[in-house]
This record gives C-alpha cells, structure tokens and sequence, in this order.
C-alpha cells in the first residue's frame, strides 16, 4: 500500500502564459511554501525488482520540501524558488517520488522545473529556478526569461535556460495567443536529454491556442 501525503500552496503569481490578465498592478510580495511525504511497504515495485534511476528499493519512501518567493510589479513580475527531495537508502529510486499526479514535466507538483524536465524526473537532489516577466506592451506582448538548476545524485548537475515570447492579438483576433519558447539544456548524466553530457541541447517550441 502506498501512502500520499501532500501539502502544497500554489502561487498567485503562475498564471498561465497565454493569459493576458496579469500585465498590470500593483507591487506585491508572494510567498509559498510546499511538503510532501510518501510512504509505503509491499508494493509490487519491490516484488517485481523494479529500478528507477538504477535504484532498487524495498519500498517508497519520500521526503520533498520546496519554497518560492517573488514580487509582482507594474506590468512584470520576478521569483525565485527552491525544491529538495532527500536521498534515501534502500528506497525506490534512492527516494524519488512515486507520484500520481505526475506525467514528466507537463504536471510537476514541484515549483522548480523547465520546458522539458522538473526535479520528480531527475530524481533526489536539490534544485532552484529564476523567473522574469515583463509586458513592454500591456496586455499584448509578454517577454519572461528563466534559468533552472538541477544538483541531484543520480542524474547529474544540469541546468537550463529558458526564453518565451507572447503575443495577444488584439480586435477581431481576440482570444488569440501566439508563443515561441525556447530552452537550452546542458550537463546532466547520459541519457537526461538527447545528447547530455557531451553538448547542449536546444528546445523549441511554437504554439498557438486561442480562448473561446
């Protein structure tokens, strides 16, 4: 039986990218705080010698804790956070988390993550990301930058940049978002990302959605 214990507190600050509706307001200081606990003994991860991260265990067994701070200010917005899941021996993974709620990077329950990685992917260890945005055409046109790093046991040291253009249609286009996001990776154990440990990887990614 597996045991889930977690206690998050999203940020007011994490709107979604193609969401025009934060461009103003006034200054602002946000802070959050998470934990998670995971537990658990006789699972058919142990029965079936199941490894994550080269790792065997006789059960899970999770401890993660992350913080996250930032301001918010006319038309942009700047926070930083910091997550730590602990190593522990002889637990799946050295301790990773055995999450639920999580598909790879798209659903990461963590605050420090990337386009394509977050620290549940990378395993025990420790991380922490950087994140600006600025709206130089209110409502319209949003600018972020943002740099992640991952320290962990078993995946490496990797970090990861990331840049991202928004732009709103206004008029008869209402509704529309327009997004081109890039990233760079570079370090981490072979096998994180195409090509990790020997050169950079460079991610795009163009989207379009629009709000009916």
């Amino acid at each position: 039986m597996l045991f889930w214990m977690r206690v998050p507190s999203k940020s007011a600050w994490d709107a979604p990218a193609c969401s025009p509706s934060n461009s103003a307001g006034r200054y602002a200081e946000i802070t959050a705080g998470r934990n998670t606990r995971e537990w658990g003994a006789g699972e058919a991860f142990a029965s079936t010698g199941t490894t994550l991260f080269g790792q065997p265990g006789q059960g899970v067994n999770t401890t993660s804790w992350g913080v996250k701070a930032g301001i918010r200010f006319p038309h942009g917005s700047l926070w930083y956070a910091y997550d730590s899941t602990e190593l522990h021996a002889h637990a799946l993974g050295g301790g990773a988390i055995i999450s639920p709620y999580t598909v790879g990077y798209t659903a990461d329950p963590l605050y420090v993550d990337a386009m394509i990685q977050g620290l549940v992917g990378v395993g025990p260890g420790h991380g922490w990301r950087v994140r600006a945005a600025y709206w130089p055409i209110p409502k319209q046109l949003q600018l972020t930058a943002g740099f992640s790093r991952f320290d962990t046991y078993f995946s490496g040291d990797s970090n990861w940049t990331h840049f991202n253009v928004s732009y709103f249609p206004q008029g008869m286009f209402q509704g529309l978002c327009l997004r081109d996001q890039v990233e760079v990776a570079n370090g981490g154990a072979p096998g994180l990302y195409p090509g990790s440990g020997q050169h950079s990887f460079v991610y795009n990614r163009v989207m379009f959605t629009y709000k009916f």
